[in-house]
């Protein structure tokens, strides 16, 4: 899985110490032009599958907890790969989950 598969949700997971649902996104590409396109191609991915509601097709226990979207990267994160994650952030708040980055450098 990963960023190649855009149309995928890498994980998902309910997370109740944490009173979360947790999607992950897995990048495990080094960062480049067209690294950034396919991150762009998946994080719409995410934010549809929670706009749509398609989050809780079979799980609707999921419901009233909160959404957070965790971005796993295996390699240093560029700056243009930091002004999307940024912006991306911003979005993300917007559909009310919250983007988290864990680099695994």
């Amino acid at each position: 899985m990963g960023v190649e598969n855009e149309n995928r949700i890498d994980g998902a997971r309910l997370h109740l110490e944490e009173n979360q649902v947790e999607l992950h996104l897995m990048h495990s590409l080094q960062w480049n032009d067209q690294t950034l396109i396919l991150l762009q191609n998946k994080i719409n991915t995410y934010l549809k599958f929670i706009e749509s509601e398609e989050i809780y097709e079979g799980r609707d226990s999921w419901r009233g907890f909160d959404t957070v979207v965790i971005l796993n990267t295996l390699y240093k994160i560029n700056i243009d790969g930091h002004d999307l994650i940024n912006a991306s952030k911003k979005v993300f708040k917007q559909v009310g989950a919250t983007l988290v980055l864990k680099e695994h450098t």
